[in-house]
């Protein structure tokens, strides 16, 4: 049994990678708000 694509995916895309850092970036944007 292997693990899903989605949980282990062999090789990230530049577009998965675009995805994860604004994601990031909302993150960071909504605790700096928070924290303001």
């Amino acid at each position: 049994m292997s693990p899903p694509d989605n949980f282990n995916p062999p090789a990230p895309t530049a577009s998965d990678r675009i995805e994860l850092i604004q994601t990031f970036v909302r993150i960071v944007q909504a605790g700096s708000l928070s924290a303001a």
